[in-house]
């Protein structure tokens, strides 16, 4: 009866249900569960206990469904052998193979019903349904007689009648769902027995029993997603204050729903939205244009409307500014007035674009109001707003991202190619993308628009791995590719320290070189490394973010080996940052530590922390995508990158601008700046090692490595001939023009500048005339190779020769002095290069102030020994130079504004050398009158003051004895 009363009193049935599942008491909730297992188990047993006809009074409730076969193990009644026999009999055909057949029939039968029996589970028996059949006793149909003269009796055999239907309507079938709830219920009766134990087999045999009936109340709710699009359809045409908030709250569910719906196709969706005019409000590919007008009232009825134009790049902050000053509102005032849709009574933010608000349409322009209102509450209502836009996206993007899983292979290569398509062709692509409203962080609901946000991210690093994935390997990228991974550099940016966003940013980039193997081996990595190693070294105290970069890098090192090496370093090298004297400020790029401790995590496995490799697609452990490694060994040591960087310098030394080797955009320049970075870390860890393990095995090891170094430098330096030319005379003309200029034509070329800074400036161009600029960069081009060779053989020369003396005596080893650590050849070669900088550097004042200039003549010459005549000339081919150029400049005044940097290099330079060179009296005449000549010149342009002139005639008197 309470399943009948259901049907027509189900509120009251559901309150009833509703209290006792929800009551204080232990035991009556347990109870409620138990009776609702009791309607369970009788929901066939209405029917046949009510009176006959009872089923044209009661509507029937149930879904009516198809009679199954549950098993073989209750096959339909068969005809007796003898029956069978006897047909026989009456058959026209009475032979023998006819019985044979019969009977072989009969056997298979019998044979298929055993197995069906022994396959079948006897606790799958719904025995509850099974129990409700009443077979009755009647009189088999009417058979035809063949033969009316032979006739047999008819024994009348039992037949089933269509088994009754069951009773459980739908308010009964909602009360699964407080059942659910009930499985988290931990309290427990007098005996023992708890509430979630019983809701959890009570749920259970339900479900064993009968799943679709468990089901039906869910599944019913489900068939409501099947009008969410008219839902936003609706919305959009008829608006009102809290559309865009249900429109939010759909498309939240909407991706659920979609990967369940068959035959739906991005290509027709898109063209149906279109149609309906709604595809802005579902698809993130929506290329519609924007607005061209937008008409503000002001805040009183009389006021004039205005009419302002509107851009592809047009903010709303900017069409404030220009009501404000269009109503004669005062600046002080301008906080308290915001602009607000007149249709949607929504207020804007102002770091949105108008175009991504309001589309094209024609004769009709967006209607604004500007209101005025306290600013905290406009404040808290552009927050709302702005999450409310924010969760529509994200409801977008889930919408594709589900659209895109779900798609058939068959269509899914053509899926992605329109989806691609779409993107490209999307002008806000990617700044929707990579867009945050940083200004609203640190409002009263920040922390929740952040994490949004960081979501937001995360969706759209998952859609372009889903498209990725779904395109060819061999996909003919160009430069479109950037665009897509901007979007991740711009996510790694915004939510650095997201663990969840960066751990799917390292899975999806892993996916994505596995994927595109071919353009990765190339120049895939220069796409997304500079991003990363700017992270790695901003967050130096985020020990989880440098981990996962460290563990990102180290499985592209596996993938690409040496391709992935090279486009490291192509990429970090106009990143890295020297310590100069004259950097000033915190640091803007990568240090060449950071570097250094990026290269050494690559040397050993690094711990997959953030489980990264879950996510990632490809077979594990990762292999190399390259046939040619084979089974070599992953080692990787900074020793084998210096050689990477010397074989690169070898391969084309003048291509100071990128060049392509082995189909890899790389230069010599950014290799030497490599170089510069690495050596001295290189050489500081190797003393810090023999330091901490104090013996002679370490000792031996650092001069082994020494060695080695010293012997790809000298390699390096035998492959640079071609730095020894001096710059052409067009390039130098800079000096022409400043002496014919007056004595302030330089005068704005101050030093004290960053290489990092002139290349900006060179890349920005400053406004400067064509020629000029194309000079300037010459000149750089020419000036910056030789500099960090001129740094690094001084850094190389500086720090072994001091420590080799050193390691002798810890090694034990007296032979270690025969060790050269550049000979003569590269001396020479050293020389040569600072004579090609010193000619240009009365024409270019960052040439006269250029670091490696200065330490190669003040750290490396004064501790060189000159007392080989082969190694001599090295010397007097830049004594005779800077003679030279000390006349240039007391013949050029103009110079002598931006000349005093190299001029008190060079007096910190003699004395040391004159002083060394007094000590061993190795110079010979012609030296000594040659730096003697050189002290006058500096002189004359008063280059040298009085104290170290007369220090200088001291040694020269001194010389002239010897």
């Amino acid at each position: 009866m309470f399943l009948l009363c259901a049907v027509k009193v189900s509120d009251a049935v559901t309150e009833m249900m509703m209290a006792e599942f929800h009551h204080q008491e232990a035991c009556q909730r347990i109870n409620s569960i138990l009776k609702f297992y009791t309607l369970w188990r009788f929901r066939y047993q209405v029917w046949p206990r009510m009176e006959e006809g009872a089923q044209q009074i009661f509507k029937n409730t149930g879904s009516v469904q198809d009679p199954i076969n549950e098993d073989q193990s209750y096959p339909t009644l068969i005809q007796s052998v003898h029956t069978i026999k006897s047909f026989s009999a009456r058959a026209v055909s009475r032979s023998h193979q006819r019985a044979e057949h019969i009977l072989k029939n009969l056997q298979q039968e019998e044979e298929k019903r055993r197995l069906g029996r022994e396959a079948s589970i006897i606790t799958a028996i719904p025995v509850a349904q099974e129990a409700c059949y009443e077979p009755t006793c009647s009189p088999p149909p009417e058979q035809e007689e063949e033969d009316e003269e032979n006739t047999t009796e008819h024994t009348p055999t039992h037949h089933m009648l269509q088994p009754p239907q069951a009773v459980f309507p739908a308010c009964i079938c909602a009360a699964v769902l407080p059942i659910v709830h009930l499985m988290e219920d931990g309290e427990v009766r007098e005996d023992g027995v708890a509430v979630s134990a019983v809701a959890q087999q009570i749920l259970w045999n339900c479900l064993i029993e009968d799943p679709a009936l468990v089901l039906r109340h869910f599944l019913e709710k489900l068939t409501v997603s099947n009008r969410q699009v008219g839902l936003i359809m609706y919305f959009v045409r008829t608006p009102c204050e809290w559309g865009m908030d249900a429109i939010s709250a759909t498309l939240t569910f909407l991706w659920e729903v979609v990967g369940y719906v068959e035959g739906l196709f991005f290509k027709d969706l898109k063209q149906t939205m279109k149609k309906e005019q709604c595809e802005v409000k579902l698809l993130v590919t929506a290329s519609m244009p924007g607005t061209k007008t937008l008409v503000v009232h002001g805040q009183n009825e009389c006021d004039i409307p205005t009419q302002l134009p509107v851009h592809e790049d047009t903010q709303f902050e900017a069409l404030l500014k220009e009501c404000l000053e269009f109503f004669n509102i005062p600046e002080a005032r301008s906080a308290h007035y915001f602009l607000m849709d007149k249709r949607w009574n929504l207020i804007h933010y102002s770091k949105t674009y108008v175009r991504d608000i309001y589309p094209f349409r024609r004769s009709v322009s967006p209607q604004l109001n500007l209101v005025h209102m306290l600013p905290e509450k406009g404040q808290e209502l552009i927050q709302k707003q702005v999450f409310s836009r924010k969760l529509e996206e994200v409801g977008r993007v889930l919408f594709l991202i589900s659209l895109t899983q779900h798609m058939p292979a068959v269509h899914k290569q053509s899926h992605v190619s329109l989806l691609q398509e779409d993107l490209l062709r999307l002008p806000s692509f990617p700044r929707t993308a990579i867009d945050a409203e940083f200004s609203l962080f640190n409002e009263q609901q920040g922390k929740e628009l952040f994490g949004l946000d960081t979501l937001h991210k995360v969706l759209w690093i998952k859609l372009l791995e889903e498209m990725f994935l779904g395109m060819p390997s061999e996909y003919p990228w160009g430069d479109e590719m950037m665009l897509f991974l901007n979007v991740f550099n711009g996510a790694l940016l915004l939510h650095p320290e997201d663990s969840s966003l960066l751990r799917q940013y390292t899975a999806t980039a892993i996916n994505t070189a596995v994927h595109f193997n071919h353009l990765f081996s190339l120049s895939g990595y220069q796409w997304i490394l500079p991003t990363m190693l700017q992270v790695y070294a901003d967050y130096e105290s985020d020990p989880l973010l440098r981990q996962g970069i460290e563990f990102c890098c180290r499985q592209f090192y596996i993938l690409h080996r040496k391709p992935f090496i090279l486009q490291l370093f192509a990429s970090v090298a106009p990143l890295l940052e020297f310590t100069t004297s004259t950097s000033t400020g915190l640091s803007k790029g990568v240090s060449a530590q950071c570097l250094f401790d990026l290269l050494v995590s690559l040397e050993g496995e690094t711990q997959d922390a953030l489980d990264a490799l879950e996510l990632v697609k490809a077979e594990k452990p990762l292999r190399s995508l390259d046939f040619c490694y084979g089974n070599e060994d992953l080692t990787f040591s900074i020793s084998e990158a210096i050689k990477l960087c010397v074989t690169v310098v070898a391969y084309a030394p003048e291509s100071f601008r990128s060049f392509l080797s082995s189909n890899m955009c790389l230069s010599s320049l950014q290799m030497l700046m490599v170089l510069e970075a690495l050596v001295p870390c290189h050489l500081q860890k190797l003393k810090s090692n023999t330091v901490t393990m104090e013996s002679a095995s370490a000792a031996r090891d650092e001069i082994a490595a020494i060695a080695a170094l010293a012997t790809s430098l000298q390699a390096l330096l035998y492959s640079s001939e071609a730095l020894t030319r001096p710059m052409t005379a067009p390039q130098m003309s800079c000096c022409d023009q400043g002496h014919k200029g007056g004595t302030t034509a330089n005068h704005a070329m101050s030093g004290g500048v960053n290489t990092r800074d002139n290349l900006h400036l060179l890349e920005e161009g400053q406004g400067m005339p064509r020629e000029e600029l194309d000079e300037r960069i010459a000149r750089e081009e020419f000036r910056r190779p030789r500099e960090s060779l001129l740094n690094i053989c001084t850094e190389f020369y500086k720090h072994c020769g001091p420590r080799l003396k050193i390691l002798q005596n810890v090694a034990g080893e007296p032979r270690v002095t025969a060790l050269e650590l550049l000979d003569i050849k590269s001396h020479m070669r050293l020389a040569e290069i600072a004579h090609a900088l010193l000619k240009l550097a009365p024409y270019d004042t960052l040439t006269m102030e250029s670091r490696g200039l200065r330490r190669y003549i003040m750290e490396m010459l004064p501790i060189t020994d000159w007392s080989s005549e082969a190694v001599r000339p090295a010397l007097i081919l830049i004594l005779k130079r800077l003679d030279r150029m000390f006349n240039k400049i007391h013949k050029m005044p103009t110079l002598r504004h931006y000349a005093p940097g190299l001029l008190n290099t060079i007096t910190s330079f003699c004395l040391p050398v004159s002083v060394s060179c007094c000590a061993g009296a190795v110079v010979c005449t012609v030296d000594r009158r040659l730096l003697g000549t050189v002290l006058c010149s500096a002189a004359s342009v008063g280059a040298v003051p009085s104290v170290l002139l007369r220090c200088f005639s001291v040694a020269f008197v001194k010389w002239t004895r010897l």
